[in-house]
Parts: structure tokens; sequence; C-alpha cells
């Protein structure tokens, strides 16, 4: 069996420097979640880029008309409990975003109904997000 992941790094420009888009679950919902940046599992039949912008709706209430594609990042596997998992990573770019914001997750995932609070971070803060998920994260910071 295959699940694949997608996974945005959503950036803007501020005073010359790059930020990345990043989130953390609203408490009470799942506070040990750790901070991530937006994406999720594609559904049956949906390619990974579609998936990519269908997440973002969902999860950031960004939509697809206010990104710039930048590039496919990488491809990575992953086994896990047994389930082999393919996670695809997209550099996206958005001009006109509020400094922070709260969403509530639309569609019918298991997220669904939670309040996602994101916000920026510059290459100094990039740090650990969970899962592993900002692996390709330094590639974003450094494209001219």
């Amino acid at each position: 069996m295959l699940k694949v992941k997608v996974y945005a790094y959503v950036t803007r420009e501020r005073e010359g420097r790059t930020q990345a888009l990043v989130f953390r679950h609203r408490v009470p919902d799942a506070p040990e979640a750790g901070i991530q940046v937006p994406g999720g599992t594609a559904e049956p039949g949906e390619g990974p880029a579609d998936a990519l912008l269908r997440e973002l709706r969902e999860e950031a209430g960004i939509a697809p008309d206010r990104l710039t594609y930048i590039a496919a990042l990488a491809v990575d596997h992953h086994m896990i409990a047994g389930v082999t998992v393919e996670r695809h990573f997209y550099h996206v770019k958005v001009d006109d975003a509020p400094d922070e914001w709260d969403h509530v997750v639309t569609g019918g995932g298991e997220d669904a109904g939670m309040v996602f609070s994101f916000f920026w971070i510059e290459h100094a803060d990039a740090g650990t997000l969970a899962g592993d998920q900002g692996v390709y994260l330094g590639r974003v910071f450094a494209a001219p």
C-alpha cells in the first residue's frame, strides 16, 4: 500500500528576507502536534500537485489563485507501520497574506473543524518542525 503525502513550503518576502508559513494547532485541539507546514494526504486518484492546492485551501484558507508555483523540491519515501509513505515537497509563494491568522480546517479529513494558527518564520527559526517536515526547508531560504 502507498500513501501519498504533500507538503507546502509557502514563502513570502518581507524587508528583503524570506519567510516560511507554519502553523500550530490551537489549544485544546492537539498542542502535542508541534509546529508544521501546510499539507496532507492525497485522495484516491488525486495527483500530488492537486492535493497540495486542496490542502492549502482546506488547512490555511489560501485560494490557489493567490499562489505562485516555484518548484517541486523533493520526493522521498518512508515506511510507517508497514505502509510506504511517499512525501512530495513543493515551494510556492504568496504575495499577500497577513502576519498571522487562525483558520478552521474544512474538508472531510481527520483535521476537519480543528483550528490552526498560522504565522511566519525565518531561516534562523526553522529549527525543528514536526515529523521531519523541515528536511528540505533550507532549500527555500537558499533560493535566489
